[in-house]
C-alpha cells in the first residue's frame, strides 16, 4: 500500500503506469490488481507536509489476526493500533529499523 496526498491523481499516474484500470476506486482506498499482487492506494494516515504522500507500507494477509498478534508480542515486535477495515481488519507493527508494517485478515472483527 502507498500512501499518496492526492487519490485522483495517484490512481492516474498508477493506471497510466502500470496500464492497467483500478480494481477499486474511492477517495480512500483504490487498488490494482497485477496478478497475484495488490497494490493500494490509501490518503496519508499521519500528517504529512503539503502535496506529500506518506510512502509505501508492506502489508500482507494472515489467517488469524490475534494469534499473528501474540506471535509479535512474543517477538518483542513494536506493535500498534489493530482495526476494522472494510473487509476485515488491520494490525500495524515495525520492524527493527521502525519500517511501517500491517498484517490483515479479511472477514475478521476485532473485539470491541
Amino acid at each position: 500500500m502507498c500512501q499518496v496526498a492526492d487519490m485522483k491523481s495517484a490512481v492516474e499516474f498508477y493506471r497510466a503506469a502500470l496500464g492497467a484500470e483500478p480494481e477499486t476506486e474511492s477517495p480512500y482506498w483504490s487498488s490494482f490488481r497485477l496478478g497475484t499482487v495488490s497494490i493500494g492506494l490509501h490518503p496519508p494516515f499521519r500528517e504529512a507536509s503539503p502535496g506529500a504522500g506518506g510512502g509505501w507500507i508492506l502489508g500482507f494477509e494472515v489467517d488469524d489476526l490475534d494469534a499473528f498478534r501474540a506471535h509479535l508480542y512474543g517477538m518483542g515486535a513494536h506493535i500498534g493500533g489493530q482495526h476494522e477495515v472494510p473487509g476485515g481488519a488491520v494490525l500495524e507493527f515495525n520492524d527493527p529499523d521502525g519500517n511501517a508494517l500491517q498484517a490483515f485478515q479479511p472477514g475478521y472483527s476485532p473485539a470491541k
